[in-house]
C-alpha cells in the first residue's frame, strides 16, 4: 500500500518496561495544511481530504437544523411573552386584575351591556343575572355582547316557531268550524256573531286564538249572565234557624227555594 494514506507503520522498540510504542504517520493530504495544523487531530483522523469534506457537510447540516430550531424557539418565546395566562386559584389580586384588563373584562358586573331585541327593553332581572354570571367567569365585554345578540336571535326564532304553530291551529279550527255551514256567507255570519257576542260579554275583541284561560273566562262570564241565580256558597243555617243563601238553584228540580 502507498505510504501516507493513513497506514500505520510500527517500529517496535524495547524499553525498561518491556512495552512497545508505535509511530503514527499522518495522511499525505495533511501536508497541504499550514504547519500549525498538520499535527492537529481534528484533521489527521480523516484518511483522505474527501472524508474531511464529507464530515464538514454533515456538521453544516446539523448546524442548519440547529439554527432552524433556534429560530422556532425564539418565535415561541416571542409568542409566549404576549400570551394572556388565565390566573389559577393561587393568583394574587393584582394578577387577576391584570388578566381582566388584558381580556377586556369590565371592572364590575354593571359594565356589561346587552343589545335590545327590537324595541323591547331587556328584562332587568335577566340582565342582572347575566352580568353577574359573566363577571364571575371573566367573560370579555365584547364576547358578552355577542352572546346577548345570539340569545335575542334564539328567542326570536322560538317566537316565530310558536306563531307558526299557533297559526296552524287557528287555520285547522277555522276550517273545522267552516265545515259546519253549507255556504260561505253563513259561515261568515256565524263568525261575526261569535265576535260580537264575545266583545259584548268580555268588553274586548275576541282573540284570534283563545287559549285555555280565555276560554275558561269566557265560559265563566257566560255562566254568570245566563246561568243560575245564586252562587255556590253552600247552604248554611244560622242560630236563629233562618236559611242563608247558597246551594240553591232556581232551575234544578231537586233544589227548590223555600
Amino acid at each position: 500500500m502507498a505510504e501516507g494514506e493513513g497506514n500505520v507503520q510500527g517500529n517496535p522498540t524495547g524499553d525498561v518496561t518491556g512495552q512497545q510504542t508505535q509511530t503514527i504517520t499522518p495522511p499525505a493530504w495533511v501536508a497541504q495544511l499550514p504547519d500549525t495544523l498538520k499535527a492537529n487531530e481534528v484533521f489527521t483522523k480523516y484518511p483522505t481530504i474527501g472524508d474531511l469534506g464529507k464530515s464538514h457537510l454533515e456538521v453544516m447540516g446539523k448546524i442548519k437544523e440547529l439554527d432552524g430550531m433556534t429560530a422556532k424557539v425564539g418565535d415561541l418565546e416571542g409568542r409566549l411573552s404576549k400570551a394572556i395566562i388565565k390566573p389559577d386559584e393561587k393568583a394574587t389580586p393584582e394578577q387577576i386584575t391584570a388578566y381582566r384588563t388584558a381580556m377586556g373584562v369590565p371592572d364590575k358586573p354593571e359594565g356589561y351591556e346587552f343589545p335590545k331585541r327590537g324595541d323591547e327593553d331587556n328584562d332587568p332581572k335577566l340582565v342582572s343575572w347575566a352580568q353577574n354570571l359573566f363577571f364571575k367567569h371573566m367573560i370579555p365585554k365584547d364576547a358578552a355582547a355577542d352572546i346577548g345578540k345570539e340569545w335575542n336571535d334564539f328567542l326570536s326564532g322560538v317566537e316565530a316557531e310558536e306563531d307558526r304553530l299557533m297559526q296552524v291551529e287557528i287555520d285547522e279550527a277555522t276550517k273545522k268550524f267552516r265545515g259546519e255551514f253549507p255556504t260561505e256567507n253563513e259561515f261568515k255570519t256565524a263568525l261575526e256573531l261569535n265576535k260580537r257576542y264575545y266583545k259584548k260579554l268580555m268588553g274586548a275583541d275576541m282573540p284570534p286564538f283563545m287559549d285555555a284561560y280565555s276560554i275558561t273566562k269566557f265560559i265563566y262570564q257566560h255562566a254568570k249572565k245566563y246561568g243560575e241565580d245564586q252562587s255556590l256558597g253552600g247552604a248554611q243555617t244560622g242560630g236563629s234557624g233562618a236559611q242563608n243563601p247558597g246551594m240553591i238553584y232556581d232551575k234544578t228540580p231537586q233544589h227548590q227555594k223555600k
